[in-house]
Parts: C-alpha cells; structure tokens; sequence
C-alpha cells in the first residue's frame, strides 16, 4: 500500500497498528507522504513530550487511579466506621462496617470489606456483607443512577451506596451464620450496638486486592 493512500489530505499524520505488532508512523512533509516503522517505546516518548497529564492532589482514601480501554477507573479505600442505613422495612439500623475496598470505573461500581484497619495491596477481599452487591464485588444501584467516578466524588458515591434503602436483593451467601439473608446480621449487629464488624463473618473472595482488581479488568467487571 502506498503511503499516500493511508493518509487524508487534511490530516498532517497518523499511526497505524500493524498485525506484526509493529507501529507505522504516517506523516506529510513537504506536500509528499512518508511512512516509517516506529517502536512503542518511541510513540510513548514522543507523547510524553508533547502532552503531560496530572491528576492533582488526590483526595483522602483515594490510593490509585487510572484509565484503560473501557474508561476511568479510581480506588477508594474508607476506614472501619459505624454507619447508619435503612431498609425497605422502615427500619434504620445503626451499624459497624469493616474497612471497604471501593472501585469506581465509568459508571460500574464495586465494593469489598478488608480486614484489618491498615490498607494494604496484599490483604485478602471478601463479599460484601450487604445485600444489593453481586457476587463479583459490583453494585446493584436499582432506579439510581451514579455519576461518573472521578477521585473527587468517589467518597461521595461510596457515602451514596450506604445511603440507599437496602432489600433482600442479593443477600445471600454473603456471611457466614446468616447465610440466607445478610440483613439479619445487620439487624443484629445493630440491635446490639456493637462498634465493629466481626469479621470472622466475612466470606473469603480473592486471596488480594492486587488479584481481586487485576481479575475485575480482565474479565470486564460485569
């Protein structure tokens, strides 16, 4: 294929993907077309050079951020709290929650409990002991609808999570004495007014957060 056919008259340049895993750098200089192989070392250099991104100063509990093929993403991880949600029973439990493990990406949001009081990238995740959580960590939202995470809402969202009307929708399966409905434990706990989550409750999921985020962007996150 001739160089001139791979570029547009109105367009100065272009890079092209070849099957060989190679880059081809398109570009017009002096009103004539030419083309040349270039490594994806030198295309992210030469990127780097001409543009440069910054995320700010990040927020309090937000620990990465990143984006890929499908989006946005950001990790926000919130300390072991006691927190006060409701149910479609009109009930207001006032709760212990162990630390979560949150992860916005676009419009898809996930959450997991930690052990421990420390973040670590190594710790073990667990299910969510909640209802309205599907097995791979992702949020049902229901009629709501969540914005868009960016690392200055992403606490926001998480706050949003816990103040929706919890039901008995996906609430199984999710600790281990109150295996058909997560809520009850809830109850209990609240009945109780105990100040921190058992976490000997918890239902073991990914051996790490590493291994546990590294599995959700492999597979999609659906």
């Amino acid at each position: 294929m001739k160089s001139d056919s791979l570029l547009a008259v109105d367009i100065l340049a272009s890079l092209h993907f070849m099957k060989s895993n190679e880059i081809m750098f398109v570009y017009r200089k002096d009103d004539v077309v030419h083309s040349k192989l270039v490594s994806i070392q030198d295309a992210k250099i030469a990127f780097d050079q001409h543009g440069s991104e910054d995320s700010g100063w990040l927020p309090e509990g937000v620990i990465r951020a990143g984006r890929n093929i499908r989006g946005d993403w950001v990790v926000y991880v919130a300390p072991p709290q006691v927190i006060e949600i409701v149910t479609d029973q009109n009930e207001k439990l006032i709760i212990p929650i162990p630390m979560s493990l949150f992860l916005g990406w676009e419009h898809r949001y996930y959450l997991w409990p930690l052990q421990g009081r420390k973040f670590d990238p190594s710790m073990q995740v667990f299910k969510a002991p909640y209802p309205n959580v599907y097995e791979n960590g992702r949020i049902c939202w229901g009629s709501h609808r969540p914005p868009k995470v960016t690392p200055s809402n992403i606490k926001n969202t998480w706050r949003l999570f816990f103040g929706t009307v919890f039901n008995n929708h996906i609430a199984s399966n999710k600790t281990k004495s109150y295996a058909a409905n997560a809520l009850d434990l809830l109850r209990k706990l609240s009945m109780s007014k105990k100040k921190t989550f058992p976490t000997d409750e918890l239902v073991w999921a990914s051996r790490s957060v590493d291994a546990c985020l590294e599995n959700i962007f492999k597979c999609g996150g659906e």
